[in-house]
């Protein structure tokens, strides 16, 4: 397992999208890291940029942003992310490994 220390939202959001980039967009990963990607459009306009179904540019998803689940703003920082992610592939095809937990360090001190 993999430890990382993250002190704040910004630094969660950056370490996120870089883990989902990592693993090529998985939207199983994306929803156990908190991260709400745009996946399906409408159509595509004449300049091959993705529309919704008003028509409107959908803009491309970056770690500033991405939404985030409700929980992942609850997380009180600085908070450790423990995980193991893995792509396998097996005789069933391709599998990915999502191990994902979030501990604050906030936990671990002593009540007054």
């Amino acid at each position: 397992m993999t430890k990382k220390l993250i002190q704040n939202l910004s630094e969660y959001r950056q370490w996120a999208w870089n883990t989902l980039t990592e693993l090529d967009d998985n939207k199983v990963v994306a929803k156990e890291l908190g991260l709400l990607p745009v996946y399906e459009c409408w159509d595509v306009n004449e300049k091959g940029e993705e529309i919704d179904e008003d028509g409107n540019v959908i803009p491309e998803d970056t770690a500033e942003t991405v939404k985030i689940e409700d929980w992942v703003s609850e997380l009180q920082f600085p908070v450790v992310a423990v995980y193991w992610l893995e792509k396998e592939y097996d005789r069933h095809g391709d599998v990915t490994i999502v191990a994902v937990e979030f501990v604050s360090l906030n936990e671990f001190q002593k009540p007054s």
